[in-house]
């Protein structure tokens, strides 16, 4: 077997590896581009939900402080009785 059967091979392999390393590359840069868009439509869609939730609820805050939900009774002393 002669140098030019070697050539031919190792160049052979070199275009083919080439082709997978661009394949590769090629459905990396889908994936991440997929990715993107799932996560940017997730956060549009949430947005969208906090929106429509925010209208439809009661106006009453969501975190409201515990002195504000419990009625304070008035302090009686024995003065007063």
């Amino acid at each position: 077997m002669g140098n030019e059967f070697w050539n031919a091979t190792t160049e052979s392999m070199q275009r083919s590896l080439m082709a997978m390393i661009e394949l590769i590359v090629m459905l990396t840069v889908l994936c991440a581009i997929a990715g993107l868009v799932i996560y940017l439509i997730g956060i549009i869609w949430f947005c969208f939900k906090e929106k429509r939730h925010s209208r439809t609820a009661s106006p009453t805050p969501r975190h409201a402080s515990v002195l504000s939900t419990k009625k304070l009774l008035p302090l009686v002393t024995d003065a007063q009785q």
